[in-house]
């Protein structure tokens, strides 16, 4: 709920840029977009914890990996007003796509952290390597 939430409302603050239909939209299309990719990359997230020699039950890997998509929406959360306020004051969509990005990609950082300690030293290269395809999949 907190991910949901907290995702939901950076999407509609991305909207006030723009305004229009989008502001039921994208919100949802954030929050989903996440969560989605989230789900549709669980199985190979416990795949190669396997590969990485952690010994782990999927709804474990499932819960973890919702509490790093949790940290990340708190935190896109805590960027919400940087970015409304840029909303307000630029024309740029460039810059401002660009500006949201970067708090996406801190964001993801630090959620990609999480779960980065919950791995420990096993399953480091293979973690990393998820990590990337996971983004691949956000983007």
């Amino acid at each position: 709920m907190i991910a949901v939430f907290s995702l939901g409302v950076f999407g509609f603050v991305l909207v006030l840029f723009s305004g229009g239909t989008q502001l039921w939209a994208a919100p949802l299309k954030i929050a989903g977009g996440m969560l989605f990719s989230a789900a549709i990359c669980l199985p190979s997230l416990y795949i190669f914890s396997a590969l990485g020699g952690i010994e782990v039950r999927l709804q474990s890997i499932a819960i973890v990996l919702l509490g790093m998509i949790a940290l990340t929406g708190v935190l896109l959360l805590g960027f919400a007003p940087i970015s409304w306020v840029f909303s307000q004051s630029t024309d740029s969509m460039f810059f401002f796509a660009f500006l949201n990005l970067v708090f996406w990609a801190i964001g993801l950082f630090f959620g990609l952290g999480f779960l980065y300690r919950f791995a420990g030293t096993k399953g480091d290269g293979h973690i990393v390597v998820w990590a990337f395809m996971f983004i691949l999949v956000c983007l």
